[in-house]
């Protein structure tokens, strides 16, 4: 198979400048002759060596973009293992929220997809609001091989220190709608 190499060097640096990664890497692009003869073989007769190319960098796109989310989902882990080590708590991931304040209340709406009722528990203790649970694997993830692993699974906890506003909360109406949690956080005068 005739192809034309291209190098190509990769270099990853920190905030100040150093090098943490330095990668050359070799792209074999197919020459015109091994792209008809491929193109014949599959049923791609009418694809033009510009198509491949295109083909061929989308790939690479692709596979730069999960590599980027396996770097930032072990830094995350690693990071906040490290964190939860050194200040003794337990190792699990934060949902995300959205506050909303009305004249009455605080609306606190957490994002928890596959999380039963029963297996949420909030709290308020004084200005901090903790939603704590654990997110079960599913049964269909029990056996196979990883391929793709974006959602968090197992424990869970968020803590939000309500700041602003000196009146005194309590917890109101509590439902899981749709996957979002929502909490009602009901001011008092």
């Amino acid at each position: 198979m005739c192809s034309v190499t291209k190098p190509t060097r990769i270099v990853a640096n920190d905030e100040e400048g150093f090098g943490l990664l330095s990668l050359t890497t070799v792209h074999r692009t197919p020459s015109l002759l091994a792209t008809a003869h491929f193109s014949s073989l599959v049923g791609l007769d009418n694809m033009s060596a510009h198509d491949w190319d295109f083909l061929l960098w989308q790939r690479a796109s692709d596979l730069l973009q999960q590599a980027e989310r396996i770097q930032r989902n072990f830094l995350q882990i690693a990071a906040g293992a490290h964190y939860r080590a050194s200040h003794g708590r337990i190792s699990c991931w934060e949902p995300p929220v959205n506050v909303v304040e009305t004249d009455e209340s605080l609306w606190v709406i957490s994002a928890l997809p596959g999380v039963a009722t029963d297996q949420v528990e909030v709290r308020l203790e004084g200005r901090e609001l903790v939603i704590a649970g654990e997110r079960p694997l599913p049964r269909c993830c029990y056996d196979g091989e990883l391929k793709i692993w974006e959602i968090p699974h197992g424990r869970f906890e968020r803590q939000l220190r309500l700041v602003g506003g000196e009146s005194p909360l309590s917890v109101g109406e509590i439902s899981l709608q749709n996957g979002l949690l929502i909490i009602e956080l009901k001011k008092h005068s």
